[in-house]
């Protein structure tokens, strides 16, 4: 099948038009996220850079993390640039992977898994694209163990009503208001149109031009079906929507969102958003 990829740099939105094959284009997504999220594991029991960096998209990228009680947010970009991702491995030698999860979609999939570790569970919570002969990285979290229920659920509100403020800004057009409330050096946004087109967007600038040209008619709907789920830690959170979409002639179209946000001294930030059509 023919498939429609809308790219966009810094320079100018190219659209790219991949000949896709079921089974020959690429490895069935279960098999891979096994491989992918054992590479991984390997590259966080390092302190390398290289190894890492490998493992993200050149299209766009975003990974979360937390090492002590400092929230360590990068990318392919910035890896490429870094002899050392971190002082200190996230992972011990002795980590091993659990109850890992993987969904295929169009473009892209979700991978899900738990990571052992000194008596701990870490979620781990990713987006990924093939790309280059394999899979990659888009946006990926690595989360702390969850703290008490309680805690839990005031974390979901705070989280759930810095989204919602992104959200709304998206939908009124409120560009100053959106940008400010995401990461402008990890900055990853993603999301297949109603059109099937696949749009992604590796700074602010990009997605300011995309949506001051025209090149979405207006006005935009985009409301809660259900969510937030996922998790929540008091420092980084990976919530899943299931938003309702709607612009132009297209409306009523289901997406699920994943969304990864960090927490500073000035509140919530969304780091990466990837929207993709609900697995049938």
């Amino acid at each position: 099948m023919r498939v429609k990829i809308l790219v966009t740099s810094s320079l100018s939105l190219v659209m790219v038009l991949l000949e896709a094959t079921t089974a020959l284009s690429a490895p069935q997504l279960p098999e891979a996220a096994q491989k992918l999220c054992a590479d991984t594991l390997a590259a966080l029991q390092n302190t390398d850079a290289a190894p890492l960096a490998k493992l993200f998209s050149a299209q766009a990228s975003s990974f979360l993390c937390q090492i002590d009680d400092a929230v360590v947010r990068t990318s392919r970009k910035k890896l490429q640039t870094q002899e050392k991702w971190t002082e200190k491995p996230l992972l011990s030698k002795q980590a091993n992977l659990t109850k890992l999860q993987a969904s295929d979609r169009i473009y892209a999939g979700e991978v899900s898994a738990e990571i052992e570790d000194a008596g701990k569970a870490w979620p781990l919570n990713g987006i990924c694209v093939y790309e280059g002969g394999e899979f990659r990285w888009m946006m990926l979290a690595i989360l702390p163990p969850a703290p008490e229920d309680e805690q839990v659920q005031a974390l979901k509100m705070d989280v759930g009503n810095t989204v919602a403020g992104w959200r709304d800004a998206l939908v009124d057009n409120q560009i100053e208001q959106l940008l400010n409330a995401m990461a402008p050096d990890v900055f990853c946004v993603a999301v297949v149109g109603p059109d099937y087109g696949f749009y992604v967007f590796s700074d602010p600038d990009e997605l300011q031009m995309m949506l001051t040209s025209g090149q979405v008619p207006g006005p935009l709907v985009l409301d809660v079906v259900s969510g937030p789920e996922g998790h929540f830690t008091p420092n980084l959170a990976a919530p899943r929507y299931i938003w309702k979409f709607g612009v132009a002639e297209f409306q009523d179209v289901p997406l699920e969102a994943w969304l990864h946000l960090y927490r500073d001294a000035d509140g919530w930030h969304v780091a990466a958003v990837c929207g993709l059509p609900p697995k049938q």
